[in-house]
């Protein structure tokens, strides 16, 4: 979308019932202005700003509450390595919904690509950081 700005490289596009929604995560205060549709009935698609498609979507029920969340993984640069020296910054950005039976169901999307199910996505962040950046070599182990 044309009219959408900033360094997020996703938006929300919702399907309410009354109608569809277009969220700039970018936008200052989004989250208070919009409070009141994170229990609505509706689909949720997180949307890749550069193509215009949906990354990630989700049906959210009568009763569930719906919510968009973003988790930032820092590596430490390494002197002696290759790399900048603020280290790297990866950002996953997910969608995700608490049904009425108390179970949360979470999707995730990065920026390279990558989509995955779950509570965190570091372990997969930290595997592309570990194959892409040599200088972030982190310990997967559990």
């Amino acid at each position: 979308m044309g009219d959408l700005h900033g360094d997020s490289p996703v938006y929300l596009a919702l399907q309410l019932e009354d109608g569809p929604l277009i969220i700039d995560l970018d936008e200052h205060g989004w989250k208070s202005k919009y409070a009141h549709i994170f229990r609505s009935p509706a689909r949720w698609d997180l949307i890749a700003k550069k193509t215009d498609t949906p990354v990630l979507s989700m049906v959210v029920l009568k009763g569930e509450q719906s919510y968009y969340t973003a988790k930032v993984h820092v590596f430490p640069y390494r002197p002696g390595l290759p790399g900048d020296p603020q280290g790297l910054r990866l950002r996953a950005y997910g969608i995700g919904k608490k049904r009425v039976d108390g179970n949360q169901d979470q999707l995730w999307w990065m920026p390279w690509g990558e989509v995955t199910v779950g509570a965190d996505p570091s372990l997969l962040m930290i595997a592309y950081a570990n194959k892409a950046h040599p200088f972030a070599r982190m310990d997967l182990s559990p």
